[in-house]
């Protein structure tokens, strides 16, 4: 590969970039994988699909149930308590996922850090709970556009009531336009990344000029930071305010988003890592002045609710495309059964993108919305929970794994913590374990049908149908990460990489290979044996 690049280009940048993607590819391969994606996204497009991910302007429909969870200091403070220990979190995952840039992520880190004994069962639950969290996160994204438009409808007639089936329809609606907007190139991805990335920024900051030029009344500072509610029918202020930590993490989701996008990624061991904590750490701090203002102003816009709905459509793109790298990825290593995995991880031969897994994706969101027009409000909202129970369950995994069985043996990539690697690991997982006991926990009171918190039930259920189906047939058959690239070809990509790198120094334009080359070399290999 490295001759024939060094060939086909003529001038050095063009040279260094080639040889980056090379280097991409060898990781890769050390992996156990192939290049079966185009490299065609920069670092500004994967920090985009996490980013649109997170999507702060998605918080913006539920802001009130928030001020219901303990007022609007609890929800300034709940805010600033779930962005810490997201970034401990996101801390921790960025730097497993230096070591492994790959699309199956979170299962795949699973499985290499749970060890010969327990990789395979780690990584088998990783991957279901990682599934389903992006299905709810999915299925919440549309739901939430929904109730987005029919607000607007509302603004005009008052008189309006949308209903369940209504509000349902139009949530599977965008789901299907999402899908096809991800069967198309990859290039096209990338320019809507792009315009995504100037709506999950300049969005929010639009908001909140037009809410502090506009609003007609404003609210005081003894008010924001000194008024705590308890709107919730029960009689603990505390625990209205524990409650109020539920809706800022339902945002705080979805930023390993950028491992799935790692595979389309140029210089993804190096981007990769960064792109999953500035997402976060720009969320947290656009997030502050947005609530801040928020609880400041009232609503006096339907030009707020269109940026809104720019926001979470382009949120909704970003999840659909990490389920299906995520899926894609879990079918290259049989996850879901031989037939299966070989049906969903075709590649479309001219635009080299998962479209089987696009549209399962899709299909399993359908589900979902569909299973939540027979159910009340409060399975709705459960969707919302389970996105979160799944997602961060998926994480905590990983991270237990390295601090836990892995602390001494894992060698890091280019990103590491160092000695802040294991405490800020325990932190981690502690906040996610408490953080999915309180998703499952009710929040309106008295507890009835209408109101009840379907995703104890949901999360029961995901954890239920994946333990079946371990026993009755994946643990004789699921091992984890199929290797399918052999040693032979990883020597050649190798080689071809000294021999082009030695050739670009020759004319000035890098350094000599360095000689301790194959120690690194073999350094990978130590890692993907274990």
């Amino acid at each position: 590969m490295g001759w024939r690049i060094l060939q086909d280009r003529g001038t050095s940048g063009q040279l260094e970039t080639m040889i980056t993607i090379s280097e991409d590819e060898l990781r890769l391969a050390r992996m156990g994988y192939q290049q079966e994606f185009r490299r065609s996204f920069k670092w500004i497009h994967n920090f985009g699909f996490s980013l649109s991910h997170l999507c702060l302007l998605a918080y913006a429909p539920f802001f009130a149930m928030g001020l219901k969870l303990g007022g609007p200091s609890a929800t300034l403070f709940a805010w600033i308590v779930v962005c810490f220990f997201n970034l401990c979190v996101s801390f921790s995952l960025a730097e497993i996922c230096s070591a492994w840039p790959c699309s199956g992520g979170l299962y795949y880190w699973s499985a290499k850090l749970g060890g010969l004994r327990y990789g395979a069962l780690l990584s088998w639950f990783t991957a279901y709970f990682n599934l389903f969290g992006e299905i709810g996160a999915l299925s919440s994204a549309g739901y939430g556009l929904s109730m987005t438009v029919f607000s607007c409808i509302e603004f005009y007639k008052p008189d309006f009531v949308p209903t369940q089936w209504q509000t349902t329809f139009l949530a599977i609606g965008f789901v299907l336009v999402w899908a096809v907007l991800n069967s198309f190139s990859d290039s096209f991805l990338a320019r809507l990344m792009e315009l995504s990335l100037a709506v999950q920024i300049l969005g929010p900051i639009a908001i909140m000029i037009i809410l502090l030029a506009v609003s007609p009344t404003k609210q005081s500072a003894g008010f924001v930071f000194n008024t705590f509610e308890n709107l919730t029918g029960q009689d603990s202020m505390a625990y209205a305010i524990v409650l109020s930590l539920i809706i800022p993490s339902w945002s705080f989701i979805g930023y390993d988003s950028s491992a799935h996008i790692s595979e389309e990624t140029v210089n993804a061991y190096k981007d990769v890592p960064k792109s999953l904590i500035y997402s976060v750490a720009l969320t947290a701090v656009l997030g502050l002045p947005f609530i801040l203002n928020a609880t400041q102003s009232e609503p006096c816009s339907i030009i707020l609710s269109s940026i809104v709905f720019a926001g979470i459509f382009f949120n909704g793109l970003a999840v659909n495309t990490a389920c299906s790298r995520m899926m894609f990825a879990f079918a290259r290593d049989d996850g879901f059964g031989k037939s299966l995995s070989a049906r969903l991880r075709w590649m479309h031969p001219q635009n080299r993108t998962p479209q089987r897994a696009v549209w399962g994706g899709c299909f399993l969101a359908v589900v979902v919305l569909a299973v939540g027009f027979a159910t009340p409000i409060g399975g709705e909202l459960g969707v919302l929970s389970i996105g979160a129970v799944g997602l961060m369950t998926a994480y905590m995994i990983p991270i237990f794994c390295k601090v836990a069985f892995m602390s001494d043996d894992f060698e890091p990539g280019e990103f590491t913590l160092g000695y802040l690697s294991a405490p800020m690991g325990w932190i981690a997982v502690v906040y996610v374990l408490f953080l999915l006991v309180l998703l499952c926990l009710p929040y309106d009171f008295p507890v009835t049908m209408d109101n009840f918190n379907f995703a104890s039930l949901m999360a029961v259920g995901v954890l239920l149908l994946a333990s079946l189906f371990w026993l009755l047939s994946a643990r004789h058959w699921y091992v984890g990460p199929v290797r399918r690239v052999d040693d032979v070809n990883i020597v050649t990509m190798e080689r071809n990489i000294v021999a082009a790198k030695d050739t670009l120094s020759e004319i000035g334009i890098l350094s000599p290979t360095p000689s301790n080359f194959g120690s690194v070399s073999s350094r990978y290999s130590r890692m993907e044996s274990m």
